[in-house]
Formats: C-alpha cells, sequence, structure tokens
C-alpha cells in the first residue's frame, strides 16, 4: 500500500506491526511496546499455525481461546 496514493485507491492504510505474546509481561505487545527481547516472545507463523491445526494440535493458549482451535481444527477435517 506504501507505492499507491490513498487519494487514488480511495482508502487510507493503516499499517500496523507485528503483535506477539510476551511470556514475562503476560500480554500481547509489540517491538515497540515489548520489555523483553524476543526470547520472550511467542510469535507463529502462519504456516507454523496451519501446520499445528492440520495436525490437530491446539494453539497455545497465548495466541487463541481453546474454543477457536476446536473450531479451526474442525473446520479443516471437514474442509
Amino acid at each position: 500500500f506504501e507505492e499507491f496514493d490513498p487519494a487514488l485507491i480511495g482508502i487510507t492504510p493503516i499499517m500496523f506491526e507485528n503483535a506477539f505474546y510476551s511470556r514475562k509481561q503476560r500480554q500481547i505487545v509489540t517491538a515497540k511496546t515489548a520489555l523483553y527481547g524476543e526470547d520472550d516472545w511467542l510469535s507463529l507463523s502462519g504456516t507454523q499455525v496451519r501446520e499445528m491445526l492440520r495436525a490437530g494440535q491446539a494453539l497455545p493458549e497465548e495466541f487463541t481461546r481453546p474454543e477457536v482451535s476446536a473450531v479451526l481444527i474442525e473446520g479443516l477435517r471437514e474442509g
């Protein structure tokens, strides 16, 4: 979106930083708000998430609620 003039595309993009879970802070943070280094961060790539769900493995509770993992796993089984 940085390549396009917002007036020409009719929208104003809002850019967000990647967010991840800080084990020590016990909350979602970004690189700007994290008080601890990367070894503290729980961050999963889209590929990692898909692999875990396809294997029937629930995502970490810090990443998503257990009931959401269950729905996603079931959806992949049916799809």
